[in-house]
C-alpha cells in the first residue's frame, strides 16, 4: 500500500494519514510523511458537521461502519428518520481518494437539501520539500487546488494567519 489510513467512527472521519513511500528529511526527525495526525480530543479529518440538519455537529457523532476493504470504508448514521452515508473511495496505486456523502430523508417529512463543508485540519510544512501539496476538491464537476504552503502564513492584505479556505 502508499498509504496507511486511520479511521474513527467519531463523525466518520480519519484520525491518520501518512504517506508510506516518502520520508520526512532527516532534519526533521525522519519517518514517513504525515499529512493527518488528530488526537481524539480533536475532530477527525474529513468531519462533516451538517449543522443546516438540526441535530447538531455531526462532525463528533457516532457513526456505524457498515463495511470497510482496502479500497473501501462505509459509515452510517440513522437520526429522527435522515440516513447519512459517508464512503470513502481509494483508487489503486494512488494517493487518490473520494469521499461520497449521501442524504436519505425517509422519516416523510420536509425535503431535506443541507449546503455543507467538510473539515480538513492540515498541519503545514515548513521547507522547500512540500512547497507544490496542493488539497483538491471536485465541486459541482468542476477541480479547485489550493496550496498547503499558504495556510497558517499571514496574508497578503492580513496579518492574521490563512486557517480556513472555502471552495464553491
Amino acid at each position: 500500500p502508499l498509504h496507511r489510513t486511520v479511521f474513527t467512527s467519531r463523525g466518520a472521519g480519519i484520525r491518520h494519514f501518512e504517506l508510506l513511500k516518502y520520508q520526512q528529511p532527516a532534519r526533521d526527525g525522519g519517518g514517513p510523511v504525515v499529512l493527518i495526525d488528530r488526537t481524539e480530543a480533536e475532530a477527525p479529518a474529513l468531519a462533516t458537521p451538517l449543522l443546516e440538519l438540526g441535530f447538531g455537529d455531526l462532525g463528533s457523532a457516532g457513526f456505524r461502519m457498515v463495511s470497510s476493504s482496502p479500497r473501501e470504508v462505509i459509515f452510517e448514521r440513522t437520526q429522527s428518520g435522515v440516513r447519512l452515508r459517508k464512503t470513502f473511495v481509494f483508487e489503486e496505486d494512488s494517493y487518490r481518494f473520494r469521499l461520497r456523502l449521501e442524504i436519505a430523508n425517509e422519516s416523510g417529512g420536509a425535503a431535506v437539501a443541507p449546503g455543507f463543508g467538510v473539515l480538513l485540519p492540515v498541519r503545514a510544512h515548513p521547507g522547500p520539500d512540500f512547497r507544490d501539496l496542493t488539497v483538491s476538491v471536485l465541486s459541482h464537476g468542476s477541480v479547485e487546488r489550493e496550496l498547503l504552503a499558504g495556510f497558517g502564513q499571514p496574508g497578503f492584505f492580513s496579518r492574521e494567519p490563512t486557517l480556513e479556505h472555502r471552495f464553491q
